[in-house]
C-alpha cells in the first residue's frame, strides 16, 4: 500500500496546489458543510472556516422519504430525479454564499461527496443523490462527484474514505506512534494510524440511532449536548445484546449503513425503555464499539482524535475519555464540524493528481483506487 501521509521525493514531482472546494452531507440530513483549502492531495491548509448550510425543510423532507425507502428507490425515478436536482441546487446555494464571504478568491475545483440515502456493500450497491454535471455547470466550475463508484467497481466496499484524509491531517499535527481517527457522524468510522495507515473502518453507530430517536419523541434533531443521556442509566444488558449483531463479528474492513440496525427486536426493546435510558444505552453502544475498534490496533492506541457532531454529546464522550486519551480534532486544528469536508476537497485534489484515496486496508478494494469522476462545466449553446 502506498504510505498515504508522505510527500513526493521532489517538489518537481509534487502535484501543484489549488484552491479547492469541499461539500459534504452527512447521514443525518443537517446540511451541507462547506469547506474552503488549499491542497495538492498531500497536505491541506484551510483557508477559510467551514460552515454549515441546512437544507430546506422540503428537501430535507423528501430525503427522509428516500431513506425510508432503501433499496425500494429503483421503483421511484421520479423521487430520485427531483432530488438529484434538489440536492445539487441546494449544494450550489451553499457554495455562492460562501464564496460572497470571500469575493477575492479564486476557486478552481469543488469536491463533492453528495447526499448518501442507501448504502448495501453486501450487494455491491450505494447511492448519492446530487447532479455533479448539474453542480457543475450551475457554479462554473469542474466538479469531481461519485467518490464512491470506482472504489466499488473494483470490489471495495466505497467506504470509508476519511483515512487517507485523517493520515495526512494528523502527520501535519505531528502526531506519531499508534494513534487513531474517529469520525462520529450518524455512523462511526474508525482509522487505525501507526507509521501508515493499519486499518480504516465503520465501527458501528455514531449519531444516527440517537438522533432517530430524539427527533421521533421530542421532535429534536438531536440529545443536545448528550444531556437527556447523561440523565439515564445504562440497560448493560441491552447494550451487549446489541452488540451480539453479526456486523460487529466481521472484520474490518467493511461499512455500514445507517440504518443497519432498525430490524433489530434488540433495538425495540432499548426504545421502550424511557427515553433518558434510551439514551444512555444507545450512547454507550457507540463508545463500546469505539472500544472494541481501538483493540483492532497493532499496539495500544497513545491518542484518539475525535471529530464530527459526536463531539459535542457529552455522553459518548465521557465513555471515550474514560478509557483512552481523547483530542477533539478542534485542538489539532480541524473544526469537527468541518473535517468531512476538508476531507472532499483532499479527495478532489488527489482525483485530479491520480492519487489513490482508497486502499485494500481501507475499503477491501482489490487494488489502490483513484476516487472520483471529473465534470467539466458545460457551455451552454
Amino acid at each position: 500500500m502506498e504510505t498515504v501521509n508522505s510527500l513526493p521525493a521532489s517538489r518537481a514531482e509534487s502535484p501543484p496546489e489549488q484552491l479547492v472546494i469541499g461539500l459534504m452531507a452527512g447521514t443525518s440530513l443537517d446540511g451541507i458543510d462547506v469547506a474552503l483549502t488549499r491542497t495538492d492531495g498531500h497536505k491541506i491548509q484551510r483557508v477559510a472556516p467551514p460552515r454549515t448550510f441546512p437544507y430546506s425543510t422540503g428537501t430535507r423532507e423528501r430525503l427522509t422519504d428516500a431513506v425510508a425507502h432503501g433499496a425500494a428507490l429503483d421503483e421511484l425515478p421520479e423521487l430520485v430525479r427531483d432530488l438529484d436536482q434538489r440536492v445539487a441546487d441546494e449544494h450550489a446555494e451553499a457554495v455562492r454564499t460562501f464564496l460572497a464571504q470571500h469575493p477575492a478568491l479564486d476557486v478552481q475545483l469543488v469536491g463533492f461527496h453528495g447526499q448518501t440515502v442507501w448504502h448495501a456493500p453486501d450487494r455491491g450497491e450505494t447511492l448519492q443523490l446530487g447532479d455533479p454535471q448539474r453542480l457543475a455547470n450551475d457554479l462554473n466550475l469542474p466538479v469531481v462527484g461519485q467518490l464512491r463508484a470506482a472504489d466499488m467497481a473494483a470490489g471495495g466496499e466505497g467506504a470509508p474514505l476519511a483515512p487517507v484524509y485523517h493520515a495526512a491531517v494528523l502527520q501535519q499535527a505531528g502526531l506519531h506512534g499508534s494513534v487513531a481517527w474517529l469520525n462520529l457522524g450518524g455512523v462511526a468510522n474508525l482509522t487505525l494510524i501507526d507509521g501508515a495507515i493499519t486499518a480504516g473502518f465503520d465501527c458501528g453507530p455514531g449519531n444516527a440511532l440517537l438522533d432517530r430517536l430524539t427527533l421521533r419523541t421530542l421532535r429534536e434533531p438531536w440529545d443536545r449536548g448528550g444531556e437527556r443521556a447523561l440523565c439515564g442509566t445504562v440497560h448493560h444488558e441491552l447494550c451487549n445484546a446489541l452488540l451480539q449483531d453479526a456486523y460487529f463479528k466481521r472484520p474490518p474492513p467493511k461499512s455500514l449503513d445507517r440504518d443497519h440496525f432498525l430490524p433489530l427486536n434488540v433495538l425495540r426493546d432499548i426504545e421502550a425503555l424511557s427515553l433518558d435510558d434510551a439514551l444512555a444505552t444507545l450512547a454507550a453502544v457507540t463508545v463500546e464499539c469505539v472500544l472494541r475498534g481501538l483493540a483492532l490496533s497493532p499496539r495500544p492506541v497513545e491518542s484518539l482524535v475525535v471529530s464530527g457532531g459526536g463531539v459535542h454529546n457529552r455522553a459518548i464522550m465521557n465513555g471515550l475519555e474514560a478509557s483512552c486519551h481523547v483530542l477533539t480534532s478542534d485542538a489539532i486544528g480541524v473544526p469537527a464540524d468541518g473535517a468531512e469536508a476538508e476531507l472532499v476537497a483532499l479527495l478532489a485534489a488527489r482525483q485530479r493528481a491520480g492519487l489513490p484515496s482508497s486502499f485494500p486496508e481501507t475499503t477491501g478494494a482489490r487494488h489502490p483506487v483513484v476516487a472520483g469522476n471529473y465534470y467539466a462545466p458545460e457551455t451552454v449553446q
